[in-house]
């Protein structure tokens, strides 16, 4: 029979997802009084069944009365170049190197969160509002040392929390609302913050403030144990107390592409191996009795003061509940299925913060363990029948040896569970799969099992004895480094698939249904379950449907240029690729090209030297395969430029040097080059990019396009000028829309184009008039025969 606390945990779940896409109704107030009086014959026949079903009535009602409080609308805020907003601080400043709009490599951001106190944004709005305030530090500046609970003043630039604004982005907008976050405020300098001394605070701000005091002076100790902020005191920070504030790009790209990232955000994981050091602790120091006696109030001493110190961020204080959970059914002399506790435990999260359904951070970490409860041993069985075979016979191999083959089996088939029961949502949410996590994490885990009481050991002594904790540091964190990094470097350890068709999410997570019932009666028929679930996911990029027909599509790269010619008949083809902001490739063009089904780029067309227009080359030339790369004459003079070549030349891509004159035809793509001249001098290097006339398709679905790249000044006026110059109806602005507009308006009206892009951000919108700003209104897709639209687009 199946558990009733799965089915009450099931019920409750199916009506929080009914209440936030449906909401409550008439019918949900009917269900109760229906089901009771279909119960009602069976409550002396069949008791315990008519009690579960009476439960999950119960609790499926109870589901959709808290999903539909999700549905309520946030205050709204509008965009405001210029605000002051007073209010309290409720979150602590993040770090992050390489923030998302930084226009120099090395600025750093730093956000908090702040409810604004209400009546000080126009037009007056009377409800308190939560921002997420976004501070820009130059070099030099110093962060403001907010604590929650400080009340402070900030002038800068308020705007509605955005959506995505390119295929395969991440959903942020979704994400902050969860966490009650209604608008973004963007501050330009450490100057426009100003600290108006603390508040009289309630518990809660009060207890945040501590632990955030706490927890500085931890991190603080731990960057003294480790001789300074450096690599070794980085990583032992993050794995410790979640804090990304030194590490580099390159570590964590290296976590990620291994398949081990999740070592990098606290969750229940770290919980659990902190809880775990903390027994084995117990048991040297203290006797069995005693260790009874406060073995449950000890541990959740532990686990609040550690969600303290980890700003009680939700991953943590899920993992948590749910092993406070499993450890009172310990403790009261039970020992349910750890399914029945993972059911416990989700419904009493849901139960409390019902929107955490929805969160992936709440899907990967269920699913970890309820694919650990499921398919491990049957795994074990499957990929290992020969370590049973030798249980039977002890004689056939050394005690040792036999020893040895159980620990790898064992780590293994863990491994491989967790791994494929998390695939779904991995897909469904970041685009990619992960072969080889599995052996990385077999690696990984069992070092940052070490490394987490070790950093937890160092911030605890602190500077005292440096001169010894820093050596030590630097060696236990080398091992965990090496091994992340080869890892990483194994061919198709990452595979960028984009996001998976809904039908297909829905037959890799049935055939995972499939497989936990068939797995525990016929092992390898189980596991060949598991296998096909994940390659119904391996697959999407071959389900990934082409345009139909030629298409365009500018994508939003903040300051900077990336244009799709798409044909329709599989020519694709990028010109330029690149942006301002530090990742642009990984962060944003890579996902978009995989969401649009690009598998290979026929050419990259890079129109000039400056980084915002081919920085991201090494991202796409690592993500997927180019067949050529054309570049003007004098490229690569400059040390980007000059690097992009070489790595060109590594990788075996053809680099062709075009000029005026040039054309470029290729399955339905033909590319004609207006500019430059060869030989012709400029006054500037944005005079030499090229100027590509670009046509896709043929006959009625011909659709054409001029990309100039950041041509200006007196290349720009011949360009306008020249009565050869052929029409085109799509006109990427040059140089972002910025410079002479009366230049731009009559190249417009020299091609005829009716649809003007400019690739700039919101904040440096463009003067020339009805031209579409990708900052502003996302990424702008244009077809023959309809309107332009932009992201999120729908298809007829």
């Amino acid at each position: 029979m199946v558990s009733p606390i799965r089915v009450v945990a099931a019920a409750l779940l199916a009506g929080v997802l009914a209440g936030i896409f449906v909401g409550a109704g008439p019918l949900v107030l009917l269900a109760p009084l229906v089901l009771a009086a279909a119960i009602s014959p069976f409550v002396r026949t069949r008791p315990r069944a008519a009690w579960t079903l009476a439960a999950a009535a119960a609790a499926g009602v109870l589901g959709v009365s808290r999903g539909d409080g999700v549905r309520e609308a946030a205050a709204p805020v509008l965009a405001q170049e210029l605000a002051s907003v007073e209010g309290v601080v409720v979150r602590a400043a993040d770090f992050d190197d390489s923030p998302p709009g930084a226009s120099d490599p090395g600025e750093r951001s730093a956000s908090f969160h702040l409810a604004a106190e209400p009546g000080h944004l126009r037009p007056s709005i009377d409800l308190p509002i939560l921002f997420e305030v976004r501070l820009r530090l130059r070099e030099g500046d110093a962060a403001p040392p907010l604590l929650p609970g400080d009340r402070v003043r900030v002038v800068g630039a308020a705007a509605p929390v955005r959506r995505p604004t390119n295929p395969g982005e991440a959903d942020r907008r979704t994400r902050l609302l969860r966490e009650g976050v209604s608008g973004t405020f963007d501050v330009d300098a450490a100057g426009a913050v100003t600290d108006l001394g603390s508040t009289p605070a309630g518990l809660l701000i009060t207890v945040l403030r501590v632990a955030e005091i706490a927890r500085r002076g931890l991190l603080e100790r731990l960057r003294e144990a480790c001789g300074g902020q450096g690599p070794a005191a980085s990583l032992l920070g993050c794995l410790l107390l979640n804090d990304r504030s030194g590490l580099d790009q390159g570590t964590i790209d290296a976590f990620r592409d291994s398949g081990t990232a999740h070592l990098l955000s606290v969750s229940g994981l770290h919980v659990v191996l902190l809880a775990a050091a903390a027994r084995r602790l117990a048991h040297l120091l203290l006797p069995r009795r005693a260790r009874r006696r406060i073995a449950m109030p000890s541990l959740l001493l532990l686990l609040l003061v550690y969600c303290g110190l980890c700003r009680f961020d939700t991953p943590v204080v899920r993992a948590a509940v749910f092993l406070a959970a499993a450890l009172a059914a310990r403790t009261s002399m039970r020992r349910p299925s750890p399914i029945d506790a993972l059911a416990a435990a989700a419904a009493l999260v849901v139960v409390v913060d019902p929107v955490q359904v929805l969160d992936p951070g709440f899907q990967l970490s269920f699913a970890a363990v309820a694919g650990l409860a499921l398919y491990t041993r049957g795994l074990r069985s499957a990929l290992f029948p020969a370590v049973a075979l030798y249980r039977k016979f002890p004689g056939a191999v050394t005690p040792a040896r036999l020893r040895w083959m159980e620990r790898l089996a064992s780590a293994l088939s863990t491994s491989i569970a967790a791994s494929a029961a998390t695939a779904p949502t991995v897909a469904a949410v970041f685009g990619r799969l992960q072969p080889a996590a599995p052996i990385a994490n077999l690696v990984a885990v069992p070092l940052a099992g070490v490394l987490v009481p070790f950093a937890g050991a160092l911030a605890l002594v602190g500077g005292c004895a440096a001169w010894l904790t820093a050596p030590l540091a630097a060696v236990a964190v080398l091992p965990l480094r090496m091994a992340v990094g080869a890892a990483s470097r194994i061919p198709g350890a990452t595979l960028e698939t984009g996001r998976p068709p809904a039908a297909a999410i829905v037959v890799s997570v049935l055939l995972l249904c499939v497989a936990a019932w068939w797995i525990q009666r016929r092992a390898g028929r189980g596991a060949a379950c598991v296998l096909v679930s994940w390659l119904v996911l391996a697959a999407t990029p071959l389900a990934a449907s082409r345009p139909p027909g030629p298409e365009f599509v500018a994508l939003d790269v903040g300051h900077g240029l990336s244009v799709l010619a798409r044909s329709g008949s599989g020519g694709d083809v990028l010109f330029d690729a690149g942006g301002h902001v530090p990742g642009i490739g990984r962060r944003t063009i890579v996902p978009a090209l995989r969401a649009m089904g690009v598998r290979r780029l026929g050419c990259v067309f890079l129109s000039h030297e400056d980084a915002d227009h081919c920085s991201a080359l090494p991202d796409l030339l690592a993500a997927m395969s180019v067949g050529e790369v054309v570049v003007p004459a004098g490229f690569g003079a400059d040390p980007l430029p000059e690097a992009l070549v070489a790595l060109c030349r590594s990788r075996g891509v053809p680099v062709t040097v075009v000029a005026r004159g040039d054309a470029w035809i290729r399955r339905g793509v033909t590319v004609r080059v207006l500019s430059p001249r060869l030989g012709a001098a400029a006054a500037s290097d944005n005079e030499t990019s090229i100027v590509a006339h670009v046509t896709v398709g043929d006959g009625d679905a011909r659709l054409t396009a001029l990309v100039p790249g950041d041509i200006e000044g007196a290349a720009l006026r011949a360009l306008a000028s020249d009565p050869t110059t052929p029409a085109a109806r799509l006109l990427l602005l040059p140089h972002h829309g910025r410079g002479d507009v009366a230049s731009h308006v009559a190249l417009a009206r020299r091609l005829g184009a009716d649809v003007l892009v400019a690739s700039t951000p919101s904040a440096a919108a463009t003067a020339v008039p009805g031209a579409l700003v990708t900052g502003r209104d996302g990424a702008v897709r244009v077809r023959p025969g309809e309107d332009p639209a932009t992201f999120p687009w729908r298809d007829p």
